[in-house]
């Protein structure tokens, strides 16, 4: 019996001493600094390898603190390739290479597929908000293998003036971009305008007020990423007006005398736009998943012809989530904020799905949406359509002037069809028809907008 009792504690004592010794070795594993000696890239299309590489900020050389942290870099990064929408496909290998005591050198294998990222999109264009549109819009991601965005907005919109009850041309514009230029280890983008436009309000229906302005305008922006899909970007840029006119119609739509305004002075203005978000948003297929938060101000000095400064700020606060339920569905939400101290901004009937832009204007607004995408016909290698309902409700404040249920308030409900190609992962197709329910004459109370946009 004794004899059996020690060979129970003996194999009690080696098992107890193996367990040690292999956590040890485990714990003495997990502390291997993992360190990235080769990277090997296969790259199907124009992209450019040096540009793929410091797009994630991947070099030989590069340390990790253990095997485990090197992976989650490596997915991370790969599906922000995949957010870009300028690959058909994203993905990475790993190759342990070599180990001793302190450190496992591996071999990085990246592969990438480049989808078509040149769209000349010459379009008519019919919207309720500005009427018909005939333009061109350019964009050329991913220029030549650069991983930079170009884009080039022209057009010009076609509306009939209520008031005259004639057909005009209401807005034109000409508008270069370039974004995700890399200079200092830091990416920049540059955008220029060159616009007239026509700002109108309503009440009642009836158009009460109308600008007419040309704009002059460039801006240069940066975006700096921090930990914890933490942003901040900023983008100073100056604007000249010119050419303003201004009119002003009574109840039966007679035009008024032109009035001075403050506007008809303010030439220069000098805008600094900043933003603090986090976002956490994937695409997964054409569904997106996760949720953003962020949080703009802008600070706007004007200056007029006597030399007279007006300071003006703005604060928008945006928050949205997306949740795929299954392989056909993905619901989303979307809250939005503003306030504006010393003007008020105008066009915030574009919140809301359904009311005309300029029906909305005010110092203050808060705006909900809820969406459902629905995946209503998949083909593999070719595209998608998805049928989206939504539901939106908001809200603005005007200055000087008690809350006016009737005006001020809007509940919509409608649509957005929206065409989705595999080759083409950077654009989209879309029509929207939406429907102001606060309204008792709903049915004549829309909105349509037919366009082609970006994906992002």
């Amino acid at each position: 019996m004794k004899n059996t009792y020690k060979r129970f504690y003996t194999i009690i004592l080696i098992s107890l001493l193996l367990t040690a010794i292999t956590v040890n070795l485990s714990a003495e594993s997990m502390d291997k600094r993992a360190v990235i000696t080769k990277i090997e890239t296969e790259i199907d299309g124009s992209t450019k390898r040096k540009y793929l590489l410091g797009e994630i900020d991947l070099f030989e050389g590069k340390e990790f603190t253990d095997y485990e942290s090197l992976v989650e870099y490596m997915e991370e990064n790969t599906q922000d390739l995949i957010n870009m929408r300028v690959f058909e496909m994203a993905e990475y290998e790993l190759l342990e290479t070599s180990s001793d005591d302190q450190k496992t050198k591996y071999t990085v294998t990246l592969r990438v597929r480049d989808t078509w990222n040149i769209y000349p999109i010459p379009y008519p264009k019919y919207s309720s908000n500005t009427g018909f549109r005939l333009g061109i819009k350019f964009f050329y991601f991913n220029a030549f293998g650069t991983l930079m965005d170009f884009q080039l907005f022209t057009g010009m919109n076609i509306d009939k003036n209520t008031a005259k009850n004639e057909w005009e041309i209401s807005d034109w514009n000409i508008s270069p971009g370039l974004e995700g230029i890399n200079l200092w280890g830091q990416e920049f983008s540059v955008s220029l305008d060159q616009s007239f436009s026509t700002v109108k309000k309503y009440e009642n229906d009836t158009l009460q007020q109308e600008f007419t302005v040309h704009t002059s305008s460039i801006g240069i922006g940066t975006k700096f990423q921090f930990p914890l899909d933490l942003y901040y970007s900023m983008e100073p840029s100056v604007s000249f007006n010119y050419g303003i006119k201004e009119l002003r119609y009574d109840s039966n739509n007679v035009e008024l005398p032109q009035y001075n305004t403050r506007i008809d002075y303010e030439f220069f203005n000098f805008t600094f736009n900043h933003e603090l978000g986090y976002d956490c948003l994937d695409w997964i297929g054409n569904f997106r998943e996760g949720y953003s938060v962020s949080l703009s101000n802008a600070l706007i000095a004007s200056y007029d012809l006597e030399n007279d400064v007006t300071f003006k700020s703005d604060f928008k606060l945006g928050a949205k989530g997306f949740w795929i339920i299954s392989k056909y569905l993905n619901l989303s939400s979307q809250i939005n904020g503003a306030y504006s101290y010393n003007y008020e901004m105008t066009g915030m009937g574009e919140y809301l799905r359904g009311v005309v832009d300029d029906y909305m204007y005010g110092y203050m607004g808060a705006f909900m949406s809820v969406d459902l995408n629905i995946s209503v016909f998949d083909w593999d290698g070719v595209g998608e359509i998805q049928i989206r309902p939504f539901f939106e409700i908001g809200a603005v404040k005007k200055s000087d002037v008690d809350f006016d249920l009737e005006n001020d308030f809007a509940y919509t409900t409608g649509a957005d069809f929206v065409l989705y190609l595999d080759k083409l992962n950077s654009m989209q197709a879309r029509a929207t028809i939406g429907f102001d329910l606060s309204n008792p004459d709903w049915s004549s109370r829309y909105e349509i907008d037919i366009t082609s946009s970006v994906s992002y």
